[in-house]
């Protein structure tokens, strides 16, 4: 633990460094970027390092110039908005298509990050003074061949010394460039002590005047085990003002990283529980009210030792222009609507022959609930799913028992109740001949008496999960007596219950696994473990499970493994659980989570051919 403090600190020095020498070396303007070749390696060199810290060293290492969108793919790299931000100010001068930068705006998160890497640009010199890169077009041909007589060599000629004057503008660029690495030093010192004392090593300690730093020089093998140490990434707070960070949105990111001697059991921001990493790195959302907002983190190791570290976030109001109309406030929608964006899922789903007109699939998106956090994209699953159903599984729209924001009431109504599983599901099938498919996106959460699994419809109260979610084991007691030819049945939710709870920790909550013995003929596939989280995929709208499940139908050619010119659950689950390319692979890149599906039963079943 104590080298990779030395290696942040390092970092923080190495690039103030970086900056200067850039400066310094100021020259030709970039006009030829690196080869896709050279790129691939260097991204390949970034994402080979744990911390961010040595992402963004071995990222400033960079000697040749980047394309608008290579800057775009390095930024995705990189967890932490800081990071973001400091690389694209970074890259600005080595871009050769700077009239399209604008569009890295797009790989930043929040407003106050674009304004700031909007203003660095504007004052940014002229094109004379970009950095000296190696603007060299790559090649192959072979090094030209010296001549053999020196008639045609060119005449030697002395250099010309540099004026008196030219000298003296030289020093004085040269104390310019000194004066700026001084500061530059200073703010990485400056840096490195803030990260020092924002650690706190006691429950009791303040971030003012906490007695038990963490020194970097410290031998932790031979000391006893201490207390975890925390230190804020985001937002960015001014030391010097109270410990206070300012911004003016409604609702703010907090994320940090802690180190532990131990291990970290849990951490929380205020009393909502943060999604943490096996890095140690933290992160959630605060909800702030107009002014000063009291902020606590409190971590836990394995031993039970806590810390905490309070620190202001205070939420400025943006003032409007005089001739401005006062719009009424209006109720935010937790699903927003789409408008122009259709995901590259939802674009020319191909139309297959396929029909299978005795098949009953039920379909529910559950995205605006009344005492929990809502699913965004859940209503966009839903629909997709099923025009995937009709368009290439040859399902009738309707033999499609179709919800948006089902209650509980509805869950009982499709699928029946304990001891009475005759519900609208059992009454469409035709017994032995009918196939079934149910797909749900939504939350799911354990019940905090009895730990079991439960769906969650959009009324119930997550207190009360026993009383008002529909129980998970409940449902597949009814599938087990379901006369169906066969069911396949996917889940797009997580039942640790993130998101769900408030002001309880659902994470030490393990839902018990419902018992599956008996069901015959059925494939179960979910997004996740039971203690896991399922992530998003923002850039399209929708869970991220269901993101790639509908891309592996889509791309049924690529999907098919075997070419036998049909698709098998089998090949669908290959590609959505692939650890490079699938569901494990964005939720670790883009949130720094495990998300792990899993597919039981039937692997066999044939979804649909071509």
């Amino acid at each position: 633990m104590r080298n990779s403090y030395r290696i942040q600190i390092k970092s923080l020095i190495f690039s103030g460094i970086l900056l200067i020498s850039g400066n310094i070396m100021a020259q030709k303007p970039c006009k030829v970027a690196m080869s896709q070749t050279i790129f691939n390696q260097y991204k390949s060199a970034i994402e080979s390092e744990s911390f961010s810290a040595n992402k963004m060293e071995m990222a400033k290492q960079a000697s040749k110039c980047f394309t608008v969108a290579q800057i775009k793919t390095v930024l995705d790299i990189f967890s932490f908005e800081n990071d973001k931000l400091d690389f694209a100010k970074w890259a600005y001068s080595r871009c050769t298509d700077k009239d399209n930068y604008f569009t890295v705006n797009a790989s930043l998160t929040y407003s106050s990050s674009k304004s700031e890497l909007t203003k660095y640009i504007n004052q940014q010199p002229g094109e004379q003074e970009e950095v000296a890169v190696d603007t060299e077009t790559e090649t192959n041909d072979p090094p030209p061949v010296k001549p053999k007589t020196d008639r045609l060599a060119p005449k030697k000629t002395t250099p010309k010394l540099p004026e008196k004057n030219d000298l003296a503008d030289w020093e004085k660029e040269n104390q310019k460039a000194m004066d700026m690495y001084n500061e530059s030093f200073k703010n990485a010192q400056k840096q490195m002590n803030s990260f020092f004392v924002m650690t706190i090593g006691n429950e009791d300690s303040q971030i003012d005047n906490s007695n038990d730093i963490h020194k970097p020089d410290e031998d932790e093998s031979s000391l006893p085990s201490k207390a975890p140490r925390i230190v804020i990434v985001e937002p960015e707070i001014d030391n010097e003002n109270n410990f206070t960070a300012k911004v003016k949105t409604k609702k703010t990111k907090v994320s940090g990283v802690i180190s532990s001697t131990v291990g970290i059991y849990e951490v929380f921001i205020n009393e909502t529980e943060a999604i943490l990493n096996q890095k140690g790195e933290f992160f959630g959302d605060i909800l702030l009210a107009p002014g000063v907002n009291q902020i606590e983190i409190k971590a836990k190791d394995t031993k039970g030792q806590v810390a905490k570290i309070g620190f202001k976030i205070q939420r400025e109001l943006e003032e409007k222009a005089p001739s401005e109309k006062t719009e009424p406030i209006k109720k935010e929608d937790p699903t927003p609507a789409p408008f122009n964006f259709i995901s590259e899922v939802d674009k020319d789903i191909p139309k297959l022959k396929n029909s299978n007109k005795d098949a009953i699939a039920v379909v529910i998106g559950n995205a605006k609930y009344s005492k929990a956090k809502p699913v965004d994209y859940a209503v966009n699953d839903a629909r997709s799913m099923k025009n995937y159903l009709v368009n290439m599984l040859g399902f009738k729209e309707g033999n499609i028992l179709y919800y948006e924001n089902a209650t509980l009431g509805d869950f009982n109504t499709v699928f029946g109740t304990k001891g009475n599983i005759k519900g609208k599901l059992f009454n469409n099938i035709k017994q032995g001949v009918s196939d079934v498919v149910i797909f749900y996106s939504g939350h799911g959460a354990p019940g905090l008496k009895d730990s079991k699994a439960y769906f969650v419809p959009v009324e119930s109260d997550p207190n009360y999960m026993e009383n008002s979610g529909y129980p998970v084991d409940v449902l597949y007691e009814n599938l087990k007596k379901l006369p169906a030819k066969s069911i396949t049945f996917f889940s797009d939710a997580c039942f640790s219950g993130a998101d769900v709870f408030e002001k309880i920790s659902p994470m030490v909550i393990r839902a018990k696994e419902p018992i599956k013995d008996g069901l015959k003929n059925t494939s179960l596939i979910n997004s996740c473990t039971g203690t896991e989280v399922s992530c998003w995929q923002n850039e399209e709208q929708h869970g991220l499970f269901t993101f790639y499940l509908l891309k592996a139908m889509k791309d049924y050619q690529t999907t098919d493994a075997n070419k036998d010119k049909q698709i098998s659950l089998e090949e669908v689950f290959k590609v959505v659980s692939d650890n490079n390319e699938g569901v494990p692979y964005y939720a670790r890149r883009q949130y720094g989570l495990t998300q792990t599906p899993v597919l039981q039963g039937t692997k066999s079943k044939i979804l649909f051919k071509y």
